[in-house]
C-alpha cells in the first residue's frame, strides 16, 4: 500500500508541475529593450534575456508553445512590444480564457513615473501613477497630460482585472521599477526619470499637492496596480510580484554570479526562473519567501521583492506534493548530461540517482551519477559508487533516463572583491592594505575565500576610505564619482568596517575576524536555502509593529509613546526606526511539538539569539501551542544620540521538528559577539545531543574549509527556516555625526 501511495506521489511530481487544477495555461511575456526613442544609455540587454528564460521555464511547467505569447524586441519569431500590441494581447487574453485557466503576465523592461489621473479616486498617496515603458514611449504631453504611450498602473491592473473576470487566476511579474536611481557598479537600473521622459517639474509638483488635498478630503488609495483587491469583485484570483519596492531599482546584471557563460538578466526574474523549476509545487508565499533567502544568499542588502494578492495558492495552480528534483538524462558528445545547470542550484560535488522512469521508486535505482561540471543550463555527469552501488557503466545510463538529486552540497566560498587601487594612500590605509594582502597571501583554515578583482561581482566589496577598511554587501558600488580624496560619494553610514591597530598583526587579526564573521552569516544563509519553509512545517509566523510618535525620538528609548500594533504582511519590507517594537506570535498548527530559534543579523554580520535566551527554560512549541516572544526593540542611537546602525537587518527563524526522547533543540550557539566563538567553547556551552541539522551548522559556520558540506533530503526534512527582512533608517537629526558600524574591538 505504501509503495501504490508513493507511485501515486511521484506520479504527480513528474508532471514537473503540470497544472493540474486548471483547465488551460497562457502567457503573455513582454520584453522591451532597445528603447528607439530613448537616449542610448537606456538601452538594456536584459530583458529578451528574460523572455526566452521564462519562455523555456514555462514550457516545463504546463504551458504549451501555442498558449504562450512573446512581444520582445530581439527574440527570433516574436511580436513586437508596442503599447498598442501590449494592450491588444492582453484584451485577446480576457477574450480567450475561461473559468479556472491560469494565466501568466510578464514585464521587463524600464518603468517610470507620470501625474496621476486627477480624477482618478484611487490616486497615489505621492499624486504620482506608476508606469511601465514599451518599446514606442514617447514624451510628455501638455493636453493629454500624460506620456505618450506609456501604460499606467492603473491601465495594466484594469486589463488584468478583464481577465480574471473571464475567472481565469492572474499572475502578474513586473521586472521594472520606477525610482530613477543611477547606474553602478556594473549593474543597470530598470528605469526612466520622469524628466528624461520630458514631465515638467511643475507638473509633478502639481500632483502632489493635489494628492494631499485628495487624502485630506479622505479619498481613498490603492496598491500597486491594483492587486491587492479582493478577488470576488473581478471573478477570481490574482497574485503580483514587483522586483523593487517603490524607492528602490530593480538591476540587471551578467548572471549567474561567477559563471563562464554569463549573460545580462534581470536578478528578479532570473532568480524567480530558478526557484520555480526548484520548487514546483510552493505556494507564492513560500516563493517571495525563497526569493528573499536567495538574496540574503548573495549578500544583497537590496532590492528587496514585493509580493501582493492571494499568497497562499500554489505557482501555476500545481497540486501539493513532494519537491522532487528530476530531469531526463541526455547523452552528449561527452558522456551523460542533464539540461539543468547552476541556475537550477545544480554544482559539482552533487549526487543524482539513474532511474528508468519518473516515477520509479528510489530503490529502482540502476545507479548513481555525479555532476562533474555545472554551466548556468547545463550540467555533465559521471558515473559514481554511490549509496552501497558500484558506478554504473556508461552502456547502462540509458538516453531518456531520469536523473534525480540524493545528495546536494551547499557552496560556502566567499567571493570577496578586492578594494579599487588609490593613488598614495595615507599610512593608515596602507597598514590596511599590507594587512589584507597577507591575510590573502596565507590563507586561514577558518574560512574559504575567492578573491576577484575590484569590479566583480563578489559577495562583499572592500574600499579603502578615510582609514578604514570597509566591507560593502553585494549590489552597493565600491566606486564611483571621485571626491577630493579620490574616494566614492556614496554614503557609508551603517557600512562595517575596521581600522588600523597599533602592531600588523593586530591590523591582520581584525581583518581576518572581519571576514571570519561575514563568512559564518554567509553560510547561515546560504544552509537556509536547502531547507523548507516555516508554513511547510507547520509553523505560523505573525509580525506587528508599533511605531513611537515621540520626535525626535530619544536615544535611551524610555517611555515611549507607541502607536496601536500594525499587522505587517509577510512581504513586507518595514522601514524602522529609533525605538519602534516590533512584536512576533509563533504559533505551531502541526500535529508534532516543535524546537524554535530566533536569530537576529544585524547590518555589521553580529548575531543575537532573540529565542530563546539565556535563562530560558525552553524553546519548544508544543502542538497547537502560541509563544508570544518578548517585543524586538529598535535601537539605532548611541547613548550620545549618533546613529549606531542603518540599512537592511534580518531576522531568522529556525525550527526542528522535535522527536520523541530527545532534548531541546537551539541555535544559540551561532551567536557572534565582537569576536568569534571557536567551536569548542561554543559546543561546551550548548551542552546538546548532535542532530543532523545542527551538526550541518556546526560545520558550515565553524568548519568550512573541511568541505562543502553535504546535504541529504531525508536528514533535513525535519527542518525549515524563514527570513524576514527589515530596513533600518538613520535619525535625520543625528545625520550629521552619524557613526559607522566597526566589526570586531
Amino acid at each position: 500500500m505504501r509503495n501504490i501511495f508513493l507511485f501515486l506521489l511521484l506520479a504527480v511530481a513528474a508532471l514537473a508541475g503540470v497544472n493540474m487544477a486548471h483547465a488551460e495555461n497562457y502567457a503573455l511575456l513582454i520584453g522591451v529593450s532597445g528603447y528607439p526613442t530613448l537616449p542610448s544609455a537606456h538601452r538594456l540587454e536584459g530583458p529578451r534575456n528574460d523572455v526566452a528564460l521564462l519562455r523555456d521555464v514555462l514550457s516545463r511547467h504546463g504551458f504549451r508553445p501555442d498558449n504562450i505569447r512573446i512581444l520582445a524586441d530581439g527574440v527570433a519569431a516574436a511580436e513586437e512590444p508596442t503599447r498598442a500590441r501590449i494592450m491588444e494581447a492582453l484584451d485577446a487574453l480576457a477574450d480567450k480564457v475561461r473559468h479556472d485557466d491560469f494565466v501568466f503576465v510578464s514585464f521587463s523592461g524600464h518603468g517610470s513615473q507620470q501625474p496621476d489621473d486627477p480624477d482618478n479616486p484611487n490616486r497615489k498617496p505621492d499624486g504620482l501613477s506608476s508606469t511601465i515603458l514599451p518599446i514606442d514611449i514617447g514624451k510628455w504631453s501638455g493636453p493629454a497630460k500624460s506620456v505618450e504611450n506609456a501604460i499606467t498602473d492603473h491601465q495594466f491592473g484594469a486589463a488584468l482585472n478583464k481577465i480574471r473576470a473571464s475567472g481565469a487566476f492572474v499572475w502578474a511579474v513586473i521586472d521594472s521599477c520606477h525610482s530613477s536611481m543611477m547606474t553602478r557598479g556594473g549593474e543597470v537600473s530598470r528605469s526612466v526619470s520622469p524628466a528624461d521622459l520630458g514631465v515638467p517639474p511643475e507638473a509633478l509638483q502639481k500632483a502632489a499637492a493635489d494628492a494631499a488635498a485628495s487624502r485630506s478630503r479622505g479619498v481613498g488609495e490603492q496598491s500597486e496596480f491594483d492587486i491587492s483587491r479582493s478577488p470576488d469583485k473581478h471573478g477570481s484570483g490574482i497574485a503580483g510580484f514587483f522586483a523593487a519596492q517603490s524607492w528602490q531599482e530593480a538591476p540587471e546584471m551578467a548572471l549567474p554570479p561567477a559563471s563562464g557563460d554569463q549573460k545580462p538578466y534581470g536578478l528578479f526574474t532570473f532568480t524567480l526562473a530558478h526557484l520555480i523549476d526548484q520548487y514546483p509545487h510552493t505556494t507564492y508565499a513560500q516563493l517571495d519567501q525563497r526569493i528573499l533567502q536567495e538574496y540574503g544568499r548573495l549578500n544583497r542588502s537590496s532590492p528587496t521583492p514585493l509580493a501582493l494578492g492571494e499568497l497562499t495558492a500554489r505557482v501555476f495552480g500545481a497540486q501539493p506534493g513532494p519537491e522532487i528534483r528530476q530531469w531526463q538524462i541526455e547523452i552528449g558528445a561527452n558522456g551523460p548530461e542533464i539540461a539543468a545547470g547552476s541556475v537550477h542550484g545544480l554544482g559539482p560535488g552533487f549526487v543524482l540517482a539513474v532511474l528508468p522512469e519518473p516515477t520509479s521508486d528510489p530503490a529502482a535505482a540502476i545507479g548513481y551519477v555525479e555532476v562533474k561540471s555545472a554551466t548556468a543550463f547545463r550540467s555533465r555527469l559521471q558515473p559514481v559508487a554511490y549509496a552501497g552501488k558500484a558506478a554504473p557503466a556508461s552502456e547502462d545510463i540509458k538516453p531518456a533516463s531520469y536523473a534525480r538529486v540524493v545528495l546536494e552540497k551547499l557552496n560556502l566560498e566567499l567571493t570577496v572583491a578586492r578594494p579599487p587601487e588609490v593613488a598614495n594612500p595615507p599610512a593608515a590605509e596602507r597598514a590596511l592594505l599590507q594587512a589584507l594582502q597577507t591575510v590573502e597571501s596565507a590563507p586561514s583554515s577558518r574560512v574559504r575565500i575567492r578573491w576577484l578583482a575590484p569590479n566583480e561581482p563578489g559577495l562583499v566589496k572592500l574600499l579603502l576610505r578615510d582609514d578604514k577598511l570597509w566591507f560593502l554587501p553585494s549590489g552597493v558600488a565600491s566606486s564611483g564619482a571621485s571626491t577630493d580624496n579620490g574616494g566614492p560619494t556614496e554614503d557609508l553610514t551603517g557600512v562595517p568596517f575596521v581600522e588600523a591597530g597599533e602592531s600588523s598583526e593586530e591590523v591582520r587579526s581584525r581583518v581576518a575576524d572581519a571576514l571570519f564573521r561575514i563568512a559564518r552569516v554567509h553560510a547561515l544563509l546560504e544552509l537556509g536555502t536547502a531547507l523548507r519553509s516555516w508554513d511547510e512545517l507547520g509553523l505560523d509566523v505573525t509580525m506587528s509593529l508599533r511605531r513611537v510618535r515621540n520626535m525626535p525620538r530619544p536615544a535611551d528609548c524610555k517611555h515611549p509613546e507607541l502607536d496601536e500594533a500594525v499587522a505587517l504582511a509577510p512581504s513586507a519590507v518595514p522601514e524602522l526606526r529609533q525605538c519602534d517594537e516590533v512584536d512576533v506570535r509563533i504559533r505551531n498548527v502541526s500535529d508534532n511539538p516543535v524546537d524554535v530559534t530566533v536569530l537576529y543579523i544585524d547590518s555589521a554580520y553580529g548575531v543575537t539569539s532573540l529565542y530563546p535566551k539565556e535563562n530560558d527554560e525552553g524553546n519548544r512549541i508544543v502542538s497547537n501551542g502560541t509563544k508570544q516572544l518578548p517585543p524586538i526593540e529598535i535601537r539605532t542611537l548611541d547613548e550620545k544620540g549618533k546613529t549606531t546602525t542603518t540599512g537592511t537587518e534580518r531576522v531568522i527563524f529556525l525550527a526542528t521538528r522535535a522527536r520523541t526522547g530527545q532534548q531541546m533543540q537551539s541555535f544559540r550557539f551561532l551567536e557572534q559577539p565582537s569576536l568569534p566563538v571557536a567551536k569548542s567553547e561554543a559546543l561546551q556551552k550548548r551542552g546538546l545531543e548532535a542532530a543532523s541539522l545542527i551538526e550541518l551548522l556546526e560545520q558550515a559556520v565553524y568548519e568550512p574549509t573541511r568541505g562543502a558540506p553535504t546535504v541529504l533530503r531525508n536528514q533535513i526534512a525535519d527542518g525549515a527556516i524563514s527570513v524576514v527582512d527589515w530596513t533600518i533608517l538613520p535619525e535625520p537629526a543625528a545625520a550629521p555625526g552619524d557613526k559607522p558600524r566597526r566589526i570586531g574591538p
